[in-house]
């Protein structure tokens, strides 16, 4: 609904969303995606499995997940506003720089580049997001010794080639080590925030090699 304006502010019309939301809640039901085609006997039984529970408790389902993963980033951002007003210590760039982390979660048209299963681990880095920023106004040092944990690895996703200049191949094993470095991400700032598998300093150093060793060995 229009109602939800606030919720969508930033990220799309209201139109856009809608599109998008539809798109993915049918793509995600019956898992075709462009380029993606099932085989007839998997679309025929999901077809049936539709039939069982029905299309639109189905597509409710989905779409309560998404408005929960709307509400979250809402919630994030109106509490960066108001430390920004009110702590000393979050000035107007430390703000910025947290409002860009969520931006970088939920940028436009985020539903189309992303399956249900992301949809959880958003709503845990949001929520991670929130707890970092509430410590950091109790303890500004402490945190800045985290991010200098935590600097490397970013370095790192900052100087992947992007875009043309790399392949399926290679773009899925760079996003695999994105996805590490935020579950690393929680751990540091959020240990509370349950990570999606086990991560370390080790295990992100042996998928850094991979992921040179893959960019080394494709054109």
């Amino acid at each position: 609904p229009r109602a939800y304006w606030a919720l969508y502010q930033g990220i799309g019309t209201h139109e856009d969303l809608n599109r998008q939301l539809l798109d993915f809640i049918m793509g995600e039901i019956f898992q075709v995606w462009p380029g993606v085609i099932p085989g007839k006997q998997e679309f025929q039984e999901k077809v049936q499995q539709v039939r069982e529970y029905g299309l639109y408790a189905m597509g409710q389902d989905i779409r309560r997940q998404v408005v929960e993963l709307l509400r979250e980033r809402c919630s994030v951002l109106d509490f960066i506003r108001e430390a920004e007003k009110k702590e000393r210590s979050i000035d107007g760039k430390v703000a910025e720089k947290f409002r860009n982390q969520v931006a970088g979660f939920l940028s436009p048209g985020f539903l189309e580049s992303i399956t249900i299963q992301d949809l959880d681990n958003l709503s845990r880095y949001l929520k991670a997001l929130k707890i970092r920023l509430k410590r950091k106004i109790q303890d500004p040092l402490k945190d800045k010794a985290k991010e200098e944990r935590l600097t490397p690895y970013l370095e790192r996703l900052s100087s992947c080639p992007a875009g043309d200049q790399i392949d399926h191949e290679q773009r899925q094993i760079i996003e695999d080590y994105r996805r590490m470095v935020e579950e690393y991400k929680l751990s540091v700032f959020a240990p509370e925030v349950k990570t999606e598998f086990p991560v370390s300093e080790k295990r992100l150093e042996r998928k850094w090699r991979e992921v040179i060793s893959c960019i080394k060995r494709l054109p």
